[in-house]
């Protein structure tokens, strides 16, 4: 499914996200100048000019600043809500790339773009991604970027990597003081993974029933792609079908609805 990414399609809607931010911002600057002028005491004696301001009290001053940076919260997740809702409504990884890619501030993005380039069909770009996460300090970003680094390996064949790359997550589970829940679904994931490639039918048996990790449509059509080639290879025909359109339905524009429907064509 790789394609030319078109930038120009999101050019308008860029510029209006932008517009908003400034105007966002703008308000909180001038909501900071108005608290500072109206909360700081003004002593004012030279000659026929006298002014003495006690400025507002000092729980005023905090109260509206704490308002100040609520309002400005909300709006900001206002205005972001298009980059959000590209992936996790939409499942349209090319937007969703597009935008982080123009409006994202953030200094290493690894973790956004490995997930965009996977539904895009770009494992190698995905896996490189991955790969980078893997030296993060931060162990939940190791995990995750272990958890991409199995599933490019899985779709690109290569079954010696994609059982090291879950080792390596595994180890990380039984190190780690608790595994939160999202850890252990993205663990039945990838073990799933493995059996598929392994040909393992008990194992696909066992765990053909995976759950997803959270409420992206991206994460809904990824597991419901797994259990439908599980379906598949365990020979339910009809929770094959169910699983695959359930894919084109939450994600038509990645490479997974191209792959069920590949699926699809053989079971007719």
């Amino acid at each position: 499914m790789i394609k030319n990414i078109d930038p120009q399609k999101y050019e308008a809607l860029i510029r209006k996200i932008k517009v908003k931010k400034r105007i966002v911002l703008a308000l909180m600057i001038l909501a900071a100048i108005l608290i500072l002028i109206f909360g700081t005491p003004l002593y004012i004696n030279i000659g026929d000019v006298f002014v003495d301001r006690q400025g507002l009290p000092f729980g005023v001053v905090i109260l509206l600043a704490l308002l100040a940076a609520f309002f400005s919260i909300i709006a900001n997740s206002f205005i972001i809500y298009p980059v959000v809702s590209a992936i996790d409504v939409e499942c349209d990884p090319e937007k969703h790339l597009v935008l982080n890619s123009a409006l994202n501030r953030q200094k290493s993005m690894d973790h956004i773009f490995t997930v965009d380039y996977f539904y895009l069909g770009d494992f190698s770009a995905s896996l490189g991604c991955a790969e980078r996460m893997t030296t993060s300090a931060n162990p939940e970003m190791v995990k995750v970027g272990l958890f991409n680094l199995a599933r490019c390996h899985f779709f690109m064949g290569n079954l010696e990597a994609l059982c090291f790359a879950a080792d390596g997550y595994e180890k990380l589970l039984v190190k780690g003081k608790s595994a939160k829940p999202h850890h252990l679904k993205l663990w039945s994931s990838i073990s799933l993974m493995v059996a598929i490639a392994q040909k393992d039918m008990s194992a696909m048996e066992n765990l053909k029933r995976i759950e997803p990790w959270n409420n992206s449509k991206a994460t809904e059509g990824f597991v419901n792609y797994l259990m439908g080639v599980a379906a598949y290879e365990l020979g339910e025909t009809q929770d094959a079908i169910y699983r695959f359109g359930a894919v084109k339905e939450f994600c038509s524009k990645t490479i997974l609805s191209e792959l069920s429907q590949e699926y699809l064509d053989k079971l007719k």
